[in-house]
């Protein structure tokens, strides 16, 4: 079985989804982190750091 989280800049946290949308509504930055964990149960990390300037 194949299944993720992302977790959002905001706390949001969106399962199983392959790809997620954001619309950034200020400069700043922010992480977006994605979690799995392997077929053998090791655990996976993923970290996008996102900026956003004017």
């Amino acid at each position: 079985m194949d299944s993720w989280v992302w977790t959002l800049p905001d706390g949001r946290h969106v399962v199983g989804e392959r790809t997620v949308s954001l619309t950034p509504t200020s400069p700043g930055r922010a992480d977006v982190v994605l979690r799995a964990r392997a077929a053998d149960g090791t655990e996976l990390e993923s970290r996008l750091e996102l900026r956003v300037e004017e």
